[in-house]
């Protein structure tokens, strides 16, 4: 591959988001070819999101319309997603509250190709945007980037965090983990199919392995030019299902996707290699991010 007629797809799980018709918007208004780019777009939509897209009738975009009750958690949508790459050059994961730099998808490619790793994957944690008491948008800005590391564990499962950090050189660091929030790399990590029975707790870790263990080179960009919502109106499927009556369908899933994780974690996963990858191993990846995980 060479910078000339690179395709982007940009992979998108919403889940009756407001702003995801805006997200679409900015980032082809921003993009230094927007004819490159191609969306996947998974929308679990509410009464309100339901037909937000409509208006894109075009094979650039790539729809899956879900109900929100019908939802089965984020690795089932990510998944989804995933399933929906066509052979594009490069993908980039983003949720539906995410904002732009001008060129952004020349600002990645070219930081990409510096790196001079086929197997490159960017992620960090954006900085955020927010809205002002007038309705418009503000974007912070700031050179310090969401370098991941593990924080902590929920029952066992091991959580990253983004931790302030300003890159010292002029090129990418490597990182131990991703933030599904931000994704950015060659086409085939969307060849991986997302793991679409982890309802939540566990999804990065699990995806990070994922990569890591497919030969994938996990990296943080030098600059990051996304922004993301951080602060916005609670619609989350952990909320709604029990809410609608739900609570036995949320706690089967949830208690699925614990038990799955610790699977593999436990090393019993009896059909591992339909999920991971056969060139590292989980006791490689705890020696590089250096910590044990492993139960």
């Amino acid at each position: 591959m060479g910078m000339s007629k690179e395709r982007i797809l940009v992979g998108i799980a919403s889940y009756r988001d407001p702003e995801l018709l805006k997200t679409i918007q900015d980032c082809l208004a921003k993009a230094k070819h927007p004819d490159r780019v191609n969306f996947a777009v998974i929308n679990q939509y509410d009464d309100s999101t339901r037909f937000m897209l409509h208006y894109f009738n075009n094979e650039r975009l790539k729809l899956i319309n879900i109900h929100h009750l019908q939802s089965h958690g984020v690795g089932y949508a990510r998944r989804l997603m995933t399933d929906l790459w066509g052979g594009e050059d490069f993908v980039l994961q983003i949720d539906a509250h995410t904002r732009f730099e001008s060129d952004w998808d020349e600002i990645l490619l070219q930081q990409w190709y510096a790196i001079n790793d086929q197997r490159a994957v960017f992620s960090a944690h954006p900085i955020g945007y927010s809205y002002e008491e007038d309705g418009s948008e503000s974007m912070l800005h700031d050179d310090h980037i969401g370098k991941i590391k593990v924080d902590k564990f929920a029952g066992d499962i091991p959580i990253f965090k983004g931790e302030r950090h300003k890159p010292a050189g002029d090129l990418s660091e490597s990182i131990v983990g991703v933030a599904a929030g931000f994704i950015f790399g060659p086409g085939a990590v969307f060849g991986v199919p997302y793991i679409r029975e982890i309802c939540f707790m566990g999804e990065e870790f699990a995806r990070a392995f994922q990569l890591y263990s497919h030969g994938f080179n996990l990296y943080s960009p030098r600059r990051l030019p996304v922004r993301h919502l951080y602060y916005r109106k609670d619609t989350r499927f952990w909320h709604d299902l029990p809410s609608a009556g739900k609570r036995s369908h949320y706690d089967e899933m949830t208690a699925r996707s614990y038990a799955f994780v610790r699977s593999f974690l436990r090393g019993d996963l009896s059909n591992y290699h339909a999920y991971f990858g056969p060139e590292r191993t989980l006791e490689q990846f705890e020696e590089y991010i250096g910590v044990r995980v492993a139960l």
